[in-house]
């Protein structure tokens, strides 16, 4: 039991009681903060003819300003303040307790403990290259350098833009990196009925400390991280798209798959450069009879200059290979493709296309059956071969038949 008062020589003597309360800024900090408290002591002895004055001592891990043992506290004088601070030099548990020398009863708080924490460090895995499907995405929080504790960081959003067809595993939002560890993610790409070419996209995390009560931390204070992403699909036919980010170079193609009338065409943009964000697509449908290729419905380069090419099979030429071209649908006809354009001037090339990015030029290579056309505008294209006019035909079978009786001769 304990006792609140003694008899000494006819006197009530009310013994020492010891009140404390420890008020700190805060109990958690990053390393650097300022972390203050106020520890109040009062002796709370009452009755008796005479009280005992407190005797107390106030000790310390990692806090500063801590006085030697404080004495002769009468009763009724108060609370007597002392302000101290906590070290943030360096990273972890600091503590401070009060204790009396001569104290049989005490009440209050006594003891308060403090966690200094080093800020998240993340290093991340986003330097170029970019990507590609498969590839892993790192987060990673180094270790403690002073023997303390390090601050866990988390993932406060994640963003993806560009190409349809990305995602990322395992950065998630709420995932969170605690010291010395590494949060893994894998980005994958879905090709399912995408063009052939680079398809491209970014990838963004929003980190922040994962307890937002320390102080020193604050909602997104650990910064944007960035990955770029491209993969290239290759192999796929038919119908396809492509969502392209400003600034990209047209490289995209894809084939019509055997079966029913398909020719097998191959179209592919194989020159220019978007002006902003493009969603491009290309659909297929049978050749009509007035041109010797599938038609090719194209959309989504809006008013970008490219070049589009597309091939033939020799098979199928009604007259001269070096008169066969790129031609469009204008609504009433199928007409030279870039007799569609807002701007330029046809120039026609025998041959491949040479990089020249002039509108208005386009060409037929004869080596590799393909045609190409420097363009401005979408529609739908094919290739035409030009018959030969029917005065032509006659000369050709006039020639023909006097050929005839030589040819005899020779062969006798």
């Amino acid at each position: 039991m304990l006792l609140d008062n003694i008899a000494l020589s006819g006197e009530i003597i009310s013994l020492a009681k010891l009140n404390a309360s420890i008020t700190p800024t805060a109990t958690r900090a990053l390393v650097g903060q300022t972390v203050n408290l106020t520890v109040g002591v009062s002796n709370t002895a009452t009755g008796g003819t005479q009280q005992e004055n407190l005797n107390y001592d106030i000790t310390g891990s990692g806090i500063t300003g801590v006085p030697a043992n404080v004495t002769n506290q009468t009763p009724g004088a108060g609370v007597v303040n002392h302000n101290l601070g906590v070290n943030t030099a360096t990273s972890g548990t600091k503590s401070v307790n009060v204790a009396s020398n001569n104290a049989y009863s005490l009440s209050g708080m006594t003891s308060l403990n403090f966690d200094i924490y080093q800020a998240a460090s993340l290093t991340t895995n986003n330097n170029p290259p970019a990507k590609a499907s498969g590839d892993s995405l790192t987060i990673a929080n180094a270790n403690t350098t002073d023997g303390g504790q390090r601050a866990a960081a988390q993932v406060a959003s994640v963003g993806l833009t560009g190409a349809p067809g990305w995602s990322v595993s395992d950065i998630i939002v709420g995932a969170t990196i605690t010291q010395n560890t590494t949060l893994t993610g894998t980005a994958l790409f879905d090709a399912t009925g995408k063009l052939n070419g680079a398809h491209r996209a970014t990838f963004s995390a929003i980190l922040e400390h994962d307890d937002q009560t320390i102080a020193g931390t604050a909602a997104n204070d650990l910064g944007v991280y960035n990955w770029n992403l491209r993969h290239v699909v290759n192999g796929n036919n038919g119908n396809a798209t492509a969502h392209l980010v400003a600034g990209q170079q047209y490289g995209h193609h894809t084939t019509r798959g055997a079966g029913g009338n398909s020719r097998a065409t191959t179209a592919a943009l194989i020159g220019g450069e978007t002006g902003a964000v493009r969603n491009v697509a290309m659909t297929f449908s049978d050749h009509d009879g007035e041109v010797i290729s599938d038609i090719v419905d194209l959309t989504g380069t809006i008013n970008d200059v490219f070049v589009l090419q597309m091939n033939y099979d020799e098979s199928f030429l009604l007259g001269d290979e070096a008169d066969t071209y790129l031609a469009w649908w204008d609504g009433l006809g199928w007409v030279n493709a870039v007799m569609g354009n807002s701007s330029g001037t046809p120039a026609f090339l025998l041959g491949a296309y040479d990089n020249n990015l002039t509108v208005g030029r386009y060409g037929v290579d004869t080596d590799n059956n393909v045609v190409w056309a420097v363009l401005d505008h979408n529609s739908s294209f094919a290739v035409v071969s030009i018959v030969p006019e029917p005065g032509t035909l006659m000369l050709l079978a006039a020639g023909l038949i006097m050929m005839a009786p030589r040819r005899r001769g020779v062969r006798a």
